[in-house]
């Protein structure tokens, strides 16, 4: 009896080992399971959060399709009465819309399906109705500034307590590559944290192609994509109801001129447009009647680093309603009356009672600033340094404001942006230090990006590090503290040298 008990206690502690080793297996087993059958609810919860919004409540329980990250909504805006957007229903109420609801009778979609449905019910007729005139209708709706968005979930309104905000491109769909490389940079050191809406403009139809690549490449968010009506784009020409219509005889002679001297753009109309259009059109535009505040970006874009802060909730905080990254100099020849006409609107002004900003002696001396004279002699009192508009924050309300519209409309009637070659970057300067003061223009000096030719990287290592920085601030093309950049003036007469911490 005593040999055996050795091998009954080996059997009883064997059978104790497996018996626990088969009730974890099957315990572990029956949690997954109940995991599996939570996580499926879930996932069956997040893929079809966003059900309602994309079918506008018209579900067809007969025709559900998986759900895709992107929905779209159209958005119809009147030039007559431009904040106004008419209702999904009242777009589709025409013979055209009634056939666009039967057979799509759901957005529950995929998102390459539902754009060539846009290309079949939108863009045949939209391009068949723009005309040069600017007075474009389809059926009697007004679609000159036809706009539609894209929503790519997880899209929700910002609970924070801030200003409605955009970021901003004015794009051609040939841009797309270098669209692509701007938006990538931006979301990847800014937007990822934070899912402001964008703002794609264009004076012709985006491309199917140039939608699905944009929209892909944006984190999620609403984005726009918004036509300019050719009455907002070309030239006020002549012989038209436009009282200050110009002589395009004279535009092309000079235009001939400028190109043969040499001058940047000088032979170019379609820049000239542009230029007019970021001057005293972009902030009208339906697209951008929602927001308070906004982020110029351009194609082919570098952004060297991080940004340790959101720009707009500063300049909110901060009350202030500009705010740039590199200032230099004008070329002169763009420009040889801007400066004359600007006194010729300020002696009216203040004959009125109006008084220039306290940083007007920034683009008016012309001593040294640091360790450097101007390094072009200007012809006038302006010293021709601007604030470098391609990558600027602003608010909306100072553009949208009267004095600011008095004074483009101003410039705009004299001709200048079409006769000479007057650029949007020293209009937005001179205007926002005509009207601002000192404490509400902010310079970004931890912001670092290049646009050909030059760029801007944080001078300090540590800096550098923190912002994770890809940048070398010694490089020839940083222009901060070169001979040809204006930031040591902005320091000798503007904000001073400091860092934009909160």
């Amino acid at each position: 009896m005593f040999k055996t008990l050795p091998l009954f206690i080996t059997a009883t502690v064997l059978f104790i080992y497996l018996f626990q080793i088969s009730y974890k297996i099957i315990n572990s087993n029956i949690r997954i399971n109940q995991l599996e059958i939570i996580y499926k609810q879930k996932s069956f919860a997040v893929l079809h959060k966003y059900d309602s919004l994309r079918n506008f409540g018209k579900i067809n329980p007969n025709k559900i399709k998986i759900s895709t990250n992107t929905y779209i909504k159209h958005d119809f805006y009147y030039i007559d009465d431009p904040i106004t957007q008419s209702t999904f229903k009242e777009i589709f109420s025409n013979a055209t819309a009634t056939t666009f609801a039967n057979e799509y009778n759901n957005f529950n979609t995929d998102l390459e399906d539902y754009l060539k449905m846009i290309q079949d019910y939108y863009y045949s007729p939209l391009l068949a109705g723009l005309t040069d005139e600017g007075n474009d209708t389809i059926e009697g709706i007004d679609i000159s500034f036809f706009t539609y968005t894209i929503y790519k979930p997880p899209y929700k309104t910002s609970s924070r307590n801030a200003p409605n905000c955009t970021i901003l491109m004015l794009v051609r769909n040939w841009e797309v590559d270098g669209a692509l490389k701007t938006i990538r940079a931006l979301e990847d050191r800014f937007n990822k944290n934070h899912r402001y809406d964008w703002v794609f403009l264009n004076d012709e139809p985006f491309t199917l192609s140039f939608i699905r690549s944009t929209s892909s490449f944006v984190s999620s968010g609403k984005i726009k994509y918004g036509i300019i009506p050719k009455t907002h784009w070309n030239p006020p020409v002549a012989n038209t109801s436009d009282k200050n219509g110009l002589n395009m005889t004279a535009v092309n002679l000079n235009m001939e001129s400028m190109e043969k001297r040499g001058v940047l753009y000088g032979g170019v109309l379609s820049y000239r447009n542009m230029c007019r259009f970021q001057s005293m059109k972009f902030y009208k535009h339906p697209a951008m009647l929602e927001y308070e505040y906004y982020m110029r970006a351009e194609p082919n874009v570098e952004y060297f680093c991080d940004f340790h802060m959101d720009p707009f909730e500063y300049l909110y905080k901060k009350n202030a309603k500009y705010g740039f990254v590199i200032s230099m100099y004008e070329y002169e020849d763009t420009i040889p009356t801007l400066w004359e006409t600007v006194e010729n609107f300020i002696e009216g002004e203040i004959n009125d009672g109006c008084k220039l900003g306290n940083c007007w002696d920034f683009i008016t001396d012309s001593g040294i600033a640091g360790k450097y004279r101007p390094v072009v002699a200007s012809n006038s009192d302006y010293n021709l340094c601007h604030f470098w508009s391609n990558f600027e924050v602003g608010s909306l309300s100072f553009y949208r404001s009267e004095k600011y519209n008095n004074f483009v409309a101003y410039l705009d009637n004299t001709g200048g942006f079409y006769y000479e070659r007057w650029g949007d970057a020293p209009i937005h300067t001179i205007g926002a230090l005509m009207l601002l003061n000192e404490e509400e223009i902010v310079h970004f000096d931890t912001i670092g990006y290049y646009h050909a030719p030059f760029g801007t990287c944080p001078n300090s290592e540590n800096i550098r590090l923190q912002q994770k920085c890809i940048c070398d601030p010694t490089h020839l093309k940083n222009i901060d503290i070169q001979p040809n950049s204006c930031l040591m003036r902005w320091w000798k007469h503007g904000g001073g040298k400091k860092f934009t911490y909160f």
